[in-house]
C-alpha cells in the first residue's frame, strides 16, 4: 500500500475490520500489514486459502484538501438549522475545508434572510457581500435544492459531473486503475500460489464525485456490474469512502454483492 503515515494503517485496519465483519466468526482476517510480502490473509479451521493487498485510491495532488475533508463528522455534508432545507455547494480544489463547515450555516442563514437562492461566482462577479462571503470560502456555485434534509451537500469544483444511474463508471474507473497506477497491488501476488487472491480497494480522490454517488444509501441500490480480473485475481473489494456509501465486492466464482 502506498504510504501516507497514519492515514494508511487505519485504512488497512478499516479494511481488515470489514472482511472481519464480512466473513464473521468461520473465517480468521489475519493483519500482515507490517510483512513486505503482501497485507492479509483469510484462514479457515487453520488453513490460509486466501491471501490480500490493500490499497488506497488516492490522488496525491488533491491529498491536502482531502485530508481536511475526511476529518469531518459527515464527510461532505454540513448540517444546518432546521427548515433551511439542503443545498449544494461547489468549492474549488485548494478551498479550506475546515474554514467552510464553520461558516457556511452562517452564510446559508444570510442568502435565506435576503431570499437569495443560488449565487454562481465567475471570476470577480457578482460583486456584492453574499458573493463576496462566498469568495472567500471558496465557493464557486451554491444553491437551493428542493426539498429534503437540513444540510450542505459540497463537491470540489472538478470533481463533478452527470450523476450515473448505473454503476458501469464505477467499475470501468477501478480495472483502469488496476491495469495502470494500482498494477503493483496485483503483481505482488503472482509468485505466491494460493487458491483466492484478493484486492482490497478503499475509495479516494481518484473517484470523482458524480462516480461515487449511485453508491450513497441514500440511493436506491442497483445492480453491480462485471468486472474484468487482473490476472490471477479471484477477488476485488471497493470499499466506500464514508460511511454514508456502500461498498462493492466482485468475485470471479461467487457473484457479486455489497457489503
Amino acid at each position: 500500500m502506498s504510504d501516507y503515515g497514519l492515514e494508511s494503517r487505519q485504512i488497512e485496519l478499516d479494511a481488515i475490520q470489514c472482511m472481519k465483519s464480512f466473513y464473521g466468526s468461520g473465517i480468521e482476517v489475519v493483519d500482515l500489514a507490517a510483512l513486505p510480502a503482501y497485507d492479509f490473509q483469510l484462514r479457515k479451521d487453520g488453513k490460509t486459502f486466501a491471501i490480500g493487498e490493500i490499497a488506497w485510491l488516492e490522488d496525491g495532488d488533491k491529498r491536502s484538501t482531502w485530508k481536511a475533508l475526511l476529518k469531518q463528522d459527515k464527510h461532505r455534508i454540513v448540517k444546518l438549522a432546521a427548515g433551511q432545507g439542503p443545498w449544494t455547494v461547489i468549492l474549488k480544489p485548494d478551498s479550506n475545508i475546515n474554514e467552510f463547515h464553520r461558516q457556511v450555516p452562517s452564510l446559508i442563514t444570510q442568502m435565506i434572510a435576503q431570499k437569495t437562492k443560488k449565487i454562481a461566482n465567475v471570476n470577480s462577479w457578482p460583486r456584492n457581500p453574499l458573493a463576496d462571503f462566498c469568495r472567500q470560502l471558496g465557493i464557486n456555485y451554491i444553491a437551493q435544492s428542493g426539498q429534503g434534509p437540513d444540510q450542505a451537500f459540497y463537491m470540489l469544483a472538478g470533481s463533478g459531473g452527470l450523476v450515473r444511474t448505473d454503476l458501469q463508471e464505477i467499475s470501468s474507473l477501478t480495472e483502469s486503475l488496476l491495469e495502470d497506477a494500482y498494477s503493483d497491488c496485483w503483481q505482488k501476488l503472482q509468485s505466491t500460489p494460493s487458491p483466492e487472491k484478493h484486492i482490497y480497494l478503499r475509495i479516494g480522490s481518484f473517484f470523482p464525485v458524480h462516480v461515487t454517488e449511485p453508491l450513497s444509501l441514500e440511493r436506491t441500490e442497483l445492480p453491480i456490474p462485471d468486472i474484468d480480473f487482473p490476472h490471477g485475481i479471484t477477488h476485488i473489494w471497493l470499499q466506500g469512502s464514508i460511511e454514508y456509501f456502500r461498498s462493492v465486492r466482485w468475485s470471479s466464482t461467487e457473484g457479486h454483492v455489497y457489503f
